[in-house]
């Protein structure tokens, strides 16, 4: 069973306090194990950031096997401290799961995606997300798909429920994997 750490960021608290509860939910139905949360609802440096820091505390201490997260701009929306976090994370062998975001295609916008891989040499070819090629239709039957099939170079694991769908989607239909989310 994964050990997976929740993390949120958003303006408020009530924000805070919803997205991780959904993100709890979702962890729940994939048979993760939730060892710990932490959010944080201000925006700025991160020495004021106490909710990443726990986040951060949990790698360190290999609390965690896996971190949730809505997406990657929640962790930080500057590449160097982006950058650091995922590299203690390939580190720790801890991966990075993103609900709203294709994460292995915004870490290649970023320029990240590079410099995990050339750090991968070292850690046995361990990366903090997933890869591979599979059809995003073909994880689960009978999962809904609109239109033609299409490819993607990511593993598509998970099919979300109708729950989330319908919070965050408006019923279209979505898989989520370990690094990107198709709607």
């Amino acid at each position: 069973m994964t050990k997976v750490w929740l993390y949120a960021r958003r303006r408020n608290e009530e924000e805070c306090r919803q997205l991780l509860q959904v993100l709890q939910q979702l962890a729940a139905e994939q048979g993760m194990q939730v060892v710990g949360s932490s959010a944080d609802s201000s925006y700025g440096k991160l020495s004021r950031r106490p909710g990443l820091w726990k986040l951060m505390g949990s790698i360190w201490r290999e609390k965690a096997d896996a971190v949730l997260v809505s997406t990657l701009s929640d962790i930080s929306h500057k590449n160097r401290q982006l950058l650091g976090l995922l590299k203690l994370m390939q580190a720790h062998r801890v991966r990075l799961y993103t609900v709203h975001t294709q994460l292995a295609y915004e870490l290649y916008g970023r320029g990240l995606e590079a410099p995990l891989r050339r750090r991968a040499v070292r850690f046995d070819g361990f990366l903090p997300y997933s890869e591979g090629k599979q059809s995003a239709g073909s994880c689960k039957k009978g999962a809904p798909q609109k239109g033609p099939k299409k490819h993607f170079a990511f593993t598509a694991l998970f099919v979300l429920p109708n729950f989330i769908k319908n919070h965050f989607f408006m019923g279209e239909s979505c898989i989520l994997s370990p690094c990107m989310l198709y709607c």
